[in-house]
């Protein structure tokens, strides 16, 4: 997908998604070209104005599905197993609640 950008916002790295001509149609630079600090000069100087920019399609990272209460209560027992004492069953309780929170 392309972006319609002043020349003034474009900066170098950028690549061009559709060619950019001259005024008289003279093609200047190809679509795909990747932008230089020389190549802005050139062609504010040839008077573009606006350029086409290549955007790269963002990637959706996936969604995390929401833990399943039973799985989380089955590790922590798990995990819990020889745990004895105020101490381990504070840390289990907060971990209960962290993990059926969705928070980690």
């Amino acid at each position: 997908m392309n972006q319609r950008i002043e020349l003034d916002r474009a900066s170098p790295g950028m690549t061009l998604g559709a060619p950019v001509c001259d005024r008289q149609g003279s093609t200047l630079l190809l679509a795909g070209s990747v932008l230089t600090a020389t190549t802005l000069m050139s062609l504010q100087r040839r008077g573009v104005t606006g350029i086409e920019i290549l955007q790269e399609p963002t990637e959706e990272l996936p969604a995390i599905a929401a833990p399943c209460p039973k799985a989380v209560m089955e590790r922590l027992d798990y995990v819990f197993r020889f745990s004895a004492g105020q101490g381990g069953a504070e840390l289990r309780a907060a971990l209960q609640a962290l993990k059926l929170t969705g928070a980690s």
